[in-house]
């Protein structure tokens, strides 16, 4: 009984992590919310992705076309075209994280 919680846990929180990256928010974010170090995360990840998305290059354009398509990119390309300088940052460091 306590292998199939651990089991349920782990894919739970793989599933937190999978949506999280979907959703745009950095490695350090995630690593802040889930307890681990950025290091630790950035090992953790591919793994996840390895096992849940398709491979290379359509798992690929497949997570990169999630991120650019959530609510953060959006309005923060929308805040940039009025010259708004913060927007500006905000792409630059979405961008920097989709090189993960």
């Amino acid at each position: 009984m306590a292998r199939r919680a651990a089991r349920r846990e782990r894919a739970e929180r793989e599933r937190r992590i999978v949506g999280l990256l979907n959703d745009g928010h950095s490695v350090a974010e995630i690593a802040a919310r889930e307890g681990l170090t950025q290091r630790r995360m950035r090992a953790v990840a591919p793994a996840i992705l390895a096992r849940r998305v398709p491979p290379p290059p359509a798992g690929f354009a497949a997570l990169q076309i999630g991120r650019l398509s959530t609510r953060r990119c959006p309005v923060s390309f929308n805040a940039m075209s009025g010259a708004n300088l913060q927007a500006v940052d905000r792409i630059v460091e979405i961008v920097r994280e989709l090189a993960c």
